[in-house]
């Protein structure tokens, strides 16, 4: 067995799913409180995405609308517009018509992957240690 074991696959993630929480809650701001009874800003896969919902909790909170124009500018604001994908990455994220009844469903899928990555990680720091142990 090879000192050091690399991912040959990629982590599991389903990216459709995490545009489509997006996307529902810029078409339905009442689907952020369905995506927060299920996932957190850390079970997205990708940063951009957890930046955008970071924001649209923040927007939510301070009882303010989120659709794109006040979603832009907020992240604009705090200096992580580009770094969440530029307003036309956000713009396309309602493109795919998801649908606001499906946000559960999406959440439920996001946080399953998020679960499998942290198991993938705490399974890879399990063998460092004991790879480690064998000094």
């Amino acid at each position: 067995m090879p000192a050091e074991a690399t991912l040959e696959r990629p982590m599991p993630q389903n990216l459709d799913a995490e545009r489509s929480i997006l996307g529902a809650i810029l078409l339905d701001n009442h689907a952020l409180n369905a995506a927060i009874e299920n996932i957190k800003p850390e079970d997205f896969f990708l940063e951009q995405h957890r930046r955008v919902f970071n924001q649209m909790i923040a927007l939510g909170e301070s009882q303010q609308a989120i659709d794109l124009v006040t979603l832009t500018e907020s992240l604009h604001r705090v200096g992580e517009l580009e770094a969440s994908g530029g307003a036309p990455y956000l713009a396309a994220l309602a493109d795919g018509m998801p649908r606001v009844s499906n946000v559960e469903h999406y959440a439920r899928i996001v946080r399953e992957k998020a679960l499998l990555r942290n198991l993938i990680h705490a399974t890879h720091n399990i063998q460092q240690r004991a790879l480690e142990g064998e000094d």
